[in-house]
């Protein structure tokens, strides 16, 4: 299945905290499979990002990163690194996603975050 990486970043955290119910295992065993196989494609991802920050981040007299007062990396070219960032975000990731029925998960509350993230894993 083809998912951006902003899909999978927008929709991790609500994944993780359906990992946290009690499932059916075959449910369970599912996603934390596709938690898995996410997280290693988010490596990638926070590799590509770091390089986008090195390349636009606003060097000190060291020649290391430059930091605000806030703890944040300062931009010498915000607009750039937006640019190539929403870039990095929108490029589709091919991703083999484990599947379940929908009927095993009948019983469990979801929230609307929570079944927008599980929605890809469920077979018809």
């Amino acid at each position: 299945m083809e998912l951006s990486n902003r899909k999978i970043i927008e929709n991790l955290s609500a994944l993780r905290t359906v990992s946290n119910k009690q499932l059916p295992i075959k449910a369970s065993y599912a996603i934390a499979k596709n938690i898995n196989k996410i997280e290693e494609e988010l490596k990638i991802f926070r590799k590509e990002k770091e390089k986008l920050i090195n390349k636009y981040g606003q060097k000190n007299n060291n020649g290391k990163l430059a930091i605000d007062d806030k703890g944040k990396i300062e931009l010498a070219d915000a607009e750039g690194y937006n640019k190539d960032l929403n870039e990095l975000l929108d490029i589709k990731t091919d991703i083999d996603i484990h599947k379940f029925k929908l009927d095993i998960i009948n019983n469990v509350q979801f929230s609307p975050l929570e079944i927008q993230a599980i929605e890809c894993m469920i077979e018809e």
